[in-house]
Formats: C-alpha cells, structure tokens, sequence
C-alpha cells in the first residue's frame, strides 16, 4: 500500500526549528520523523490540559436560586 505525502508547512521559530534538527541528529530519525513523533506524544497532551469542557446547563429554577439574595 502506497502512503500519500502531504506537506504541511509551519512557520515556526528559530530555536523551535534547531530543536528539531538537533533531535534528529540524536535521533538518527528525519525531521520529518521527529515532527510526526513529537506531536503523536505531544497533542494528546496538549488537548488534555486546555480542552475546553461545557459547563452543564442549569433550568431556570436553578439559575434563579443560585443569585445570593432571591427568596422565594
């Protein structure tokens, strides 16, 4: 089976770019290879720490009762 190459290309900063070059020299990987790796153990993470979770929503009575001060 023949796999499709796709080239994403980002911008990234300097010292980002020589992290990833010095990886792949100790790695003996490419750097293609060490950017696909880095984000299969890197963005599960990533997604686990500023994922966004919904707030369960509240009916009305509930809403109401949580202002200090209301009685009913």
């Amino acid at each position: 089976m023949k796999r499709e190459h796709t080239v994403l290309p980002i911008p990234v900063e300097p010292e980002l770019k020589d992290l990833g070059e010095k990886a792949a020299a100790k790695t003996r990987l490419s750097q293609a290879d060490v950017v696909r790796s880095a984000l299969r153990i890197g963005v599960p993470e990533l997604v686990k720490r500023l994922e966004v979770r919904p707030r369960p929503r509240r009916n009305l009575i509930e809403y109401v009762d949580a202002f200090a001060g209301l009685k009913a």
